[in-house]
């Protein structure tokens, strides 16, 4: 549970937190030590935030509306196939620039954020990366959401491997960072986003429950 409102004592905390998690990554922050770099007790922190997985709630919400700012730019492209390859490509460029973010929204295990997150903060996030849903939905999906939102997800594990061998330094280093990125955005987008006389490369199966 987080508490209190734009008091100075928590924004000096988040201000930290942030610094901490863009520099040293999250497993490097902890409540004591936030408590001593802003100078004050660790009961004073806990005024603001029960623990340090409310903490960490606060800063995912902070992340997802970076990406969604992100993503903002393609979202408005008109032509639905280059909406996708844009979002796509934005989608890559924002996990490479914030690794430490993006391990926090997309790869900390759930037992890590403890057990009381709101799921409608998880929905909140996810409709972000929804909007590959509804631009796929304007290519060849456009009568059946369900292959849309299986496409979406398909290129997302696409998108979020490649994001996350790249970040860990475990793509052979002889490759170009930039030529590999853009060939697997040109085969990945292709298999979900289909010409009209290219097959959908996943069926989908009954009706997506968008909002679970």
């Amino acid at each position: 549970m987080v508490r209190g409102n734009g008091t100075p004592l928590k924004d000096k905390i988040l201000s930290e937190a942030r610094r901490v998690l863009e520099e040293e990554g999250v497993g490097a922050l902890s409540t004591r030590r936030l408590a001593k770099a802003v100078g004050c007790t660790a009961t004073a922190l806990y005024l603001y935030f029960d623990n340090k997985e409310a903490l960490l709630h606060v800063l995912m919400e902070e992340g997802f509306a970076k990406l969604g700012a992100h993503l903002e730019g393609p979202s408005r492209i008109a032509e639905s196939l280059s909406k996708v390859r844009g979002l796509a490509r934005a989608y890559v460029d924002f996990g490479l620039a914030n690794p430490a973010w993006y391990e926090l929204m997309f790869q900390l295990p759930p037992e890590r954020l403890g057990s009381d997150y709101p799921a409608e903060k998880y929905r909140a996030g996810r409709r972000h990366l929804e909007r590959l849903s509804d631009a796929l939905a304007e290519t060849n999906h456009a009568s059946d959401p369900g292959a849309a939102l299986a496409a979406s997800t398909l290129l997302w594990s696409s998108l979020h491997g490649l994001v996350a061998l790249l970040n860990a330094g475990r793509i052979d280093a002889s490759l170009d960072r930039d030529q590999l990125i853009e060939a697997a955005l040109q085969r990945a987008v292709p298999l979900v986003a289909p010409t009209p006389t290219t097959p959908a490369a996943i069926p989908a199966t009954g009706s997506p429950d968008l909002a679970s």
